[in-house]
Parts: structure tokens; C-alpha cells; sequence
């Protein structure tokens, strides 16, 4: 069997590592093997064990998750038995390829320019489990083509491959970040530490961040697409209330990028499989991808492995479904004005809320009752109504 990944960062990696392990002629193309994806870059400890992610790749340990509603009123939730780990994406993403050739994944540096003609039916193209599908890339300016018997498709919100078969589409966000230097008592402040801060005047619909890697903290802010032209004055305000703390602070790099919220219903067309940001698999409200991505990727190739692609979907489904379902209405409910997400942010002074809210987040492999959370969240919530 041989199967192409279309695309290298955590999704395609791990489905190039999950494949080349089971014994699978594994391609693996990406079109800039030095790239920096602009990304929060949380991956909870207790999640992604499988994967044995050293310890030397998180920038910082977060056990001190802030939380600051609109009037400025601030909860600190501490993350027991665990941390957050913060990675940069320009050394993780290398690291993940890393370990898929190492498995035994062909990595190549090329450009998807799409499928032969003459393997395609009227779009959606459906391919049959015999028959082939053949694509094409370029590597530089040298055109090649790899036939193979699926292809799973980690390109990225806005994917070539998605386009060219017609796949449904996510709802997408545009997001603005700065890598902003650390020094004196903001690297102190944020040397265990990151934050979400709420507000329309931050964001109409998402939040504002500030993850800290290593030297320098990535602070940003996001809002659905069609926001675009209001990024800069989002931006600025999101900075004037974090006041002094960055004040003077030297800007490492500037970077807006679309981010899909929330997965497609459909991620199987035929024998192509879409996974990460091409399929959406991003979390509302949290906007959590690395950890879905990777999942998303391991599933998929695990169906390519078992002859039996539709049950990615089905898998997909069962494991995460709920969740999304979940979060998707708690991103409607309390982002509906200033007063839900003071709510949002005040209703963490429960512990008991604060306790599954974080689980949601970092505790991945324990499976608790998705609407018990959902109890414990209305119950709180109802104290400051």
C-alpha cells in the first residue's frame, strides 16, 4: 500500500508516523520544511503520551492559567498533577517529521499542484478502494507525480486538496499575534504563566492571548472572518489593557493567519482523508488545535491501515464528538456580549467548575461524562446570573 500526506505539520506528521510504522509506503510532502506556523502552541502533559514528546521541546511549563473578563476582574486556576506545555512551532513541527522518517516516511519538499485528470470523476472526486489516485507536486520547478491508494490531506485551513475535491469547508477566524520579547518582570510574570483575556473590545466572538515560549510571548487576538478589517484595532486595544506589562517591549515578528473553528461534518471524500486544520479540527471557545490535529492524523491513517477509510469519520465521531458539540454551545452562549463573559470568566471562582473546565483542556485521556461537565458549568454559572 502506499499512501501521500499532503501536508507536514503535527496532523500530517503523525499520520506519516502512524502509517510508516504499520509497514505503509509512506509520502510525506510539504511545501516549506522551514516554515513558522503562527500558533499558540499549548499542548496539555497529559495528553500525546504515545508520541513521547521530550521534555526539552516546551519553552515553558504553565501551571497558572489567568483568566480576565471584561471589567478586569482576573480568577488564577491552577493546573494540578500536570502542566501546559508551550512549544514553538519552529521546532516542533521538524521534530515531528523527524520521527516519521525515522519510522520510515519518505519526507519531501515539494508543492501540491493537484491530481491527474484523468483519475477524476465530475467533483467530489470518489475513488474506489482499487483504484489509484495520482498527484502531483512540484520541487522547485521540477514537476514529479506519485501514484498511491489514498491520500490524506494536512494542508491547512485553506487546503489545495480540500479545493480541488470539493470538500466542505470550516467556519474560519482570522487571528493576529506579535512575538513579543520577555525581559525583567513580564518574563518573571509569565515564567508559569498564560492568559486569556475576554472582551468586545478584544474580540467580538474569541478571546485575546498570551502564551509565553522561551524568550518571548506570542499575544494575539482572533475574531471570524468576515472582522477582518477591525484586526488592527482589536489588536490595540488588547494591548492597551494589558498596560505596562509589555510596554516598550521589542516586537520579534508580526503575523495574522486563518484558523478554522470547528471540525467539517464530512472528512472522508472517497479515498482522500482531510485531518488538522483542513478538517477543522480545532476546539470553539478554547481554540485548541495542536492536540486534535495530531489525533485527527492518527485516526485517519489507522483507517487507511484497516482498509476501511469511512471509519474515520465514524471514530472521529465517537471520541470527539460530544466535546465539539459542548464547546460549540458554550461559544454561543457566552459570547453573546460583555455580560456572558464576565459571567464566563467570574463563574471559574468555583472550583468545582474551574476542576472540569480545566479537564476539558488537560486532561484528554480521562474520559469524563461530557454532559456532567456541562452540569457543573450551568450550576456555577447560575451563582451569577
Amino acid at each position: 500500500m502506499k499512501v501521500a500526506i499532503i501536508g507536514g505539520g503535527p496532523a500530517g506528521a503523525a499520520a506519516a508516523m502512524t502509517l510508516a510504522k504499520a509497514g505503509v509506503e509512506t509520502y510525506l510532502i510539504e511545501k516549506d520544511l522551514n516554515g513558522d506556523k503562527p500558533c499558540g502552541g499549548g499542548i496539555p502533559s497529559g495528553s500525546l503520551k504515545e508520541f513521547d514528546i521530550p521534555d526539552y521541546l516546551f519553552e515553558r511549563k504553565v501551571t497558572k492559567v489567568g483568566i480576565v473578563a471584561p471589567s478586569g476582574y482576573e480568577v488564577i486556576a491552577e493546573v494540578k498533577n500536570g502542566y501546559v506545555g508551550m512549544v514553538d512551532r519552529m521546532k516542533f513541527d521538524p521534530w515531528l517529521r523527524e520521527k516519521a522518517v525515522e519510522s520510515g516516511a519518505r519526507l519531501i519538499e515539494g508543492v501540491f499542484t493537484g491530481f491527474s485528470q484523468k483519475e477524476l470523476t465530475p467533483p467530489p472526486p470518489l475513488f474506489s478502494k482499487e483504484g489509484k489516485i495520482e498527484i502531483n507536486f512540484k520541487q522547485g520547478e521540477k514537476e514529479d507525480s506519485i501514484e498511491v491508494d489514498a491520500v490524506i490531506a494536512a494542508d491547512g485551513v485553506n487546503s489545495a486538496v480540500a479545493k480541488q475535491i470539493g470538500a466542505e469547508r470550516p467556519q474560519v477566524y482570522l487571528t493576529v499575534q506579535e512575538k513579543v520579547e520577555l525581559t525583567g518582570e513580564t518574563q518573571k510574570l509569565y515564567e508559569d504563566r498564560c492568559e486569556f483575556w475576554y472582551g468586545a473590545d478584544i474580540s467580538p466572538n474569541f478571546y485575546g492571548w498570551v502564551f509565553p515560549k522561551g524568550s518571548f510571548a506570542t499575544i494575539g487576538t482572533g475574531a471570524p472572518y468576515g472582522y477582518g478589517k477591525f484586526m488592527d484595532d482589536y489588536m490595540a486595544a488588547f494591548k492597551k489593557r494589558l498596560g505596562v506589562r509589555f510596554d516598550g517591549a521589542k516586537i520579534l515578528k508580526r503575523q495574522a493567519f486563518p484558523l478554522p473553528m470547528g471540525p467539517i461534518k464530512k472528512k472522508v471524500y472517497g479515498n482522500v482523508l482531510l485531518v488538522g486544520d483542513a478538517a477543522g479540527t480545532v476546539m470553539p471557545v478554547s481554540g485548541e488545535g495542536i492536540y486534535y490535529g495530531i489525533m485527527s492524523g492518527k485516526m485517519a491513517a489507522e483507517a487507511v491501515i484497516k482498509g476501511d477509510v469511512a471509519s474515520y469519520d465514524r471514530e472521529w465521531k465517537r471520541v470527539y464528538g460530544s466535546q465539539f458539540r459542548l464547546m460549540s454551545l458554550l461559544c454561543r452562549w457566552f459570547y453573546k456580549d460583555d455580560k456572558w463573559r464576565e459571567r464566563l470568566v467570574r463563574m471559574h471562582d468555583d472550583k468545582d467548575a474551574q476542576e472540569r473546565s480545566l479537564a476539558l483542556w488537560l486532561e484528554k485521556e480521562k474520559k469524563y461524562p461530557i454532559y456532567s461537565i456541562y452540569g457543573k458549568i450551568v450550576k456555577s454559572l447560575l451563582k451569577h446570573l
